[in-house]
């Protein structure tokens, strides 16, 4: 989970399972040459993640609750506009060959 908004609501933070990786923003900035630039950085399931891990979790901690994948906030998620925001660590980039 992002720390910072998750510790700002009481919330523990989540470990990454073992097999994810997520890559470093500034180092994949750092990757491009002469002939391939970004383009675009996507935060392509930002709004999911906000609502699923931040305000269900916050939700589900006030009313004593186990989490569930499938509760009504995390599916509607799904249906709203995903790049609302930068949360998460799931991102997208845009290259083009020049």
């Amino acid at each position: 989970m992002n720390s910072e908004y998750g510790s700002k609501l009481g919330l523990e933070g989540i470990e990454a399972p073992w097999h994810n990786l997520f890559l470093n923003v500034e180092k994949v900035y750092t990757l491009q040459t002469e002939n391939f630039k970004i383009e675009e950085l996507h935060h392509i399931s930002s709004i999911y993640y906000f609502l699923s891990r931040c305000i269900y979790a916050k939700l589900a901690q006030q009313r004593r609750e186990e989490l569930v994948y499938d509760s009504e906030i995390n599916l509607l998620s799904l249906y709203l506009p995903q790049e609302i925001g930068e949360f998460g660590p799931v991102k997208g980039w845009i290259w083009r060959k020049i």
